[in-house]
């Protein structure tokens, strides 16, 4: 699934393309995937609408519209956003498509496994749909202190990597920058967040979860498997990734044998000598 640094590069790779476009057509191939009213409503309400901005709150990417509501997509595990000529022919994985005024190009919803979802509405509809209401701190902004990160730490029971998953805790963190942030901060995944009270330690890890994140972004996101940004184009992050799915590689700071666990319900590597138990 992308993660923060992945549906932000596709925010930036979107904004140049479609902020100050209209609307001019809409096609709906896999109903399923509109959440906030039928597939026609849908259509019906945003063709004639334009592009204002685009904004990312944690994994979730917002196209904000000119009447105040604003398009929510949240792409899952498979979901893309991407601008594509008109008369480029159509991939069979292709469920919607924007058209524009005056514009060779369009935007197209791809999604292989179709559990991505597309959610249009005004503010106090927003507030219905629960995934984004409850969402934590946005790790990369000024809110998010140092002492932010010790009350998440010191209010939970719960193994460190879980915390960093949870979406309601801090926003846009998933599997693969949970790994880099905690080989990063020497923190091993089962620590459990309360017993994590050492200072110095609390200030590693708010670092490293904002420089893994900058970075991820400074790199365009990871390609695994399917992400791209918004041209198609794969990111490079993966290239920099410390442990991530490189159980039985050598730790790039110990040279001893990086190991893998199951740790809040996900497949962890770390590294058994760098990383403490808390």
């Amino acid at each position: 699934m992308p993660e923060l640094p992945e549906v932000e590069t596709v925010c930036r790779s979107l904004a140049p393309f479609i902020v100050g476009k209209r609307v001019s057509e809409c096609l709906i191939g896999e109903k399923k995937l509109i959440k906030s009213s039928t597939a026609e409503e849908f259509r019906k309400k945003i063709i004639g609408r334009s592009f204002n901005n685009v904004q990312r709150r944690g994994k979730y990417i917002l196209l904000l519209l000119d009447d105040g509501e604003t398009l929510v997509v949240h792409l899952r595990m498979t979901g893309k956003l991407l601008i594509s000529l008109k008369d480029e022919p159509v991939n069979k994985h292709t469920h919607v498509r924007f058209s524009f005024e005056d514009c060779e190009q369009e935007l197209r919803y791809e999604d292989i496994r179709k559990f991505g979802i597309l959610y249009l509405g005004d503010e106090a509809k927003l507030a219905q749909l629960k995934g984004l209401v409850n969402l934590g701190y946005e790790p990369l902004s000024e809110e998010f202190t140092t002492e932010v990160l010790k009350e998440i730490l010191h209010s939970s029971n719960k193994k460190i990597k879980a915390v960093l998953l949870d979406q309601t805790k801090i926003a846009g963190i998933g599997n693969i920058y949970a790994d880099e942030i905690l080989f990063q901060a020497k923190i091993h995944p089962e620590s459990i967040a309360k017993n994590i009270t050492d200072e110095e330690v609390i200030k590693a890890l708010h670092f490293a979860i904002q420089d893994r994140l900058r970075e991820g972004i400074k790199y365009g996101g990871s390609s695994i498997k399917d992400y791209v940004n918004s041209f198609g184009e794969a990111g490079s992050f993966q290239k920099l990734h410390k442990v991530y799915a490189k159980a039985g590689e050598r730790c790039v700071e110990c040279g001893g044998i990086l190991d893998k666990m199951t740790s809040a319900g996900r497949s962890s590597t770390y590294c058994p000598n760098c990383q403490i138990k808390y």
